[in-house]
């Protein structure tokens, strides 16, 4: 049963924050960033599946929303203990609270905690990912994994969106958006609007490997017109040089 909140966001923020004030390094707040993990409300079991997991996050999260009397009640679970940390601390400032107060809720506890500064940029991803799908759902956005888009479905349309902002993604060791320099094997566009991407790196051992899928993947879902996004890695074919696009070929000199 979902119960409304005793304390306002504002006021679990402030409790948060006195909390983490109390250590003087990183090592200890990620200690009680992964305690807080353990105390978390976990999702059944029955639903960590697919349907239910966040994309955009290097690791599992599997995050569910029940909404009653217009009070939202979230459970969750990761595989990792960070990570799972990282959505119970959410979970913690906004649990019980109304619909309108979760999708618009001034998150900027998380700054003062000092997450932004000191978490890896692929946990950075993984956490604006989690605050994503928490408004969405609190917000009421239809998860389009339990229901279609209506309107007029242009494939085309959508992949000419899905690629001008996939250019926007560059390898960090490249000055070559991703596109251009061939790492996107394949879009597929189904008729509810969710897309898979099938790409690639320039090598299995690249630096660039845990952060590059995740920063796809969040753009490409983050477009007005799609309803969701997973990003697929593979190394078959092996990437050559030859996949690059004739400007990527050019900015890089190799013409």
């Amino acid at each position: 049963m979902t119960t409304a909140a005793t304390h306002t966001i504002a006021e679990n923020a402030e409790e948060i924050v006195e909390e983490f004030s109390i250590f003087d390094d990183w090592l200890g707040k990620y200690e009680h960033l992964i305690e807080l993990g353990k105390s978390m409300p976990l999702i059944d079991e029955q639903f960590k599946t697919d349907q239910y997991r966040i994309r955009g996050c290097q690791s599992q999260v599997w995050l569910r929303a029940d909404i009653v009397d217009d009070n939202v009640q979230f459970s969750a679970d990761s595989d990792a203990l960070i990570t799972k940390g990282l959505i119970a601390l959410l979970i913690r400032a906004l649990n019980g609270q109304k619909r309108d107060d979760v999708a618009n809720a001034d998150l900027s506890f998380l700054d003062r905690v000092g997450l932004n500064e000191h978490l890896s940029s692929n946990r950075k991803n993984g956490l604006q990912a989690m605050i994503k799908q928490i408004r969405k759902l609190a917000s009421g956005v239809p998860d389009m994994q339990h229901s279609e888009v209506g309107g007029d479905f242009d494939a085309d349309a959508i992949e000419e969106e899905i690629i001008e902002a996939l250019k926007t993604v560059y390898d960090p060791e490249i000055p070559v958006n991703v596109y251009d320099l061939g790492l996107i094997y394949g879009i597929t566009i189904y008729p509810d609007r969710t897309v898979h991407i099938s790409m690639t790196l320039t090598t299995p051992n690249c630096p660039a490997a845990g952060i590059l899928p995740g920063q796809v993947e969040n753009k490409v879902a983050n477009l007005a017109s799609v309803a969701d996004a997973r990003v697929e890695l593979t190394f078959d074919p092996p990437y050559t040089m030859d996949m690059m696009s004739e400007e990527a070929k050019l900015e890089l000199g190799f013409l």
